[in-house]
């Protein structure tokens, strides 16, 4: 599927810089069809390249949209600096900050016919499954659910051991 990215010249269409380095670890797991991107990207081959078909990239720096696609991917699973992409990838680092920005803002384009809050009816019904999949009346209240992720937060003085996780920081 990506295999055209192999053929790409020793220079980009905009010199050096757009040079596609192989050797890299997350550009050679890229590449081979047969690894599970899901332990590195967070997101299966199949929803990178949905994403990469949902937005629109018509600025780029020279790189292909696959590979900007999976730069900002590797950004957002990893929490990491631009400084960490970079050398992860093998590319300059304020490639990687004009990519994720750019690339951040086509995300933010979708978000309408992407995402979609419901309406009051639906909370209800929605409400009443939480209800009825938790076996408990009082989860009758609640209309969504954040897995996997901890959100830090200022924990009220009286209460502070109650919010401190595994992690030994205060969050939800």
């Amino acid at each position: 599927m990506w295999r055209f990215l192999e053929s790409l010249p020793q220079h980009g269409p905009h010199g050096p810089y757009t040079l596609l380095n192989s050797t890299m670890p997350i550009i050679r797991q890229f590449l081979d069809d047969t690894v599970d991107l899901r332990p590195n990207l967070r997101l299966s081959r199949h929803s990178l390249a949905a994403l990469t078909a949902a937005i629109d990239l018509s600025v780029t720096q020279g790189w292909p949209k696959d590979i900007e696609v999976l730069l900002f991917v590797f950004w957002l699973a990893h929490a990491a600096s631009y400084r960490v992409v970079a050398a992860a990838c093998n590319i300059p680092k304020s490639t990687v900050h004009d990519i994720a920005h750019r690339v951040t803002k086509a995300v933010v384009g979708i978000l309408g016919r992407t995402i979609r809050l419901p309406n009051p009816d639906q909370l209800e019904d929605i409400a009443a499954g939480f209800s009825r999949l938790g076996g408990s009346p009082a989860l009758r209240t609640v209309v969504g659910a954040i897995d996997g992720c901890h959100v830090h937060i200022k924990p009220p003085a009286a209460h502070q051991l109650d919010f401190l996780n595994r992690k030994l920081f205060h969050s939800i």
